[in-house]
């Protein structure tokens, strides 16, 4: 009897002017089989790959998941808060991972046991986005061949490819470039989030998004405030700024 040889993970470099576009059940494959990965999905179904952050940002990352840990722990009545690993399904249709995040408790309280364990089924409240300097490493995409398969059989890997010639190719955004975090901060904004921080180190400067207002540019500040969102949450930007 002859046995199929066992199929091996292939690596895929992706240029930037590349776009993948998946389905939402090829994405949830991915992410599977990539949990070393931040892997994210525009609405348009476009897949963006987030590498491992260096040693600084993950120590700023950190900082802060820790104090926002801090204050949901004196104040776990008001709501849940999540960490960068967190999945989010927008009501577009994105797949979005915020640097941290936090939703009030009665809006997760609706959520079922199932949506709980999968991509939470909605955009949080507050959002917490860090600008790091990961921008020039290259966009990299493991897909195990039949694995991928198994994992989402009504689908046809195949149907994972770069957009046809002749279509307006759109941005491939890697995490940390300002114009995609923007933007993204406004996605947060249009699906229902109420307060965002823009983190910028590099220029140390916060952006703050407020729903239904202007965004608010911050140069070097000290501290942030949660506002009514977050009552009494306060963040220190000391050792984001070192």
């Amino acid at each position: 009897m002859v046995q199929a040889p066992q199929s091996q993970a292939l690596q895929l470099n992706l240029p930037s002017a590349v776009a993948l576009q998946v389905t939402p059940a090829q994405f949830a494959a991915l992410a599977i089989a990539n949990r070393e990965l931040r892997l994210e999905r525009t609405a348009q179904g476009y897949l963006i790959v987030n590498p491992p952050t260096g040693g600084e940002t993950g120590h700023r990352n950190f900082s802060i998941t820790g104090q926002l840990s801090v204050w949901f722990e004196a104040n776990d009545t008001l709501g849940v808060g999540f960490d960068s690993s967190t999945g989010f399904e927008l009501p577009n249709g994105a797949n979005r991972s915020p640097g941290a995040a936090w939703l009030r408790r009665d809006r997760w309280a609706d959520l079922s046991a199932a949506q709980r364990q999968g991509f939470v089924p909605l955009c949080p409240d507050f959002v917490i986005e860090l600008r790091s300097q990961t921008d020039n490493l290259k966009d990299l995409v493991t897909v195990p061949g039949t694995t991928l398969a198994e994992r989402s059989r009504s689908q046809n890997p195949a149907e994972m490819s770069p957009m046809p010639s002749g279509q307006a190719k759109p941005t491939t955004p890697l995490r940390g470039r300002l114009q995609d975090l923007q933007a993204k901060m406004q996605e947060y904004l249009d699906n229902g989030a109420q307060l965002g921080w823009l983190i910028d180190p590099q220029n140390q400067r916060v952006e703050i998004y407020r729903a239904g207002q202007a965004v608010e540019v911050l140069e070097q500040p000290a501290t942030l405030f949660g506002e009514a969102v977050l009552p009494g949450f306060t963040l220190n930007l000391k050792r984001i700024w070192a």
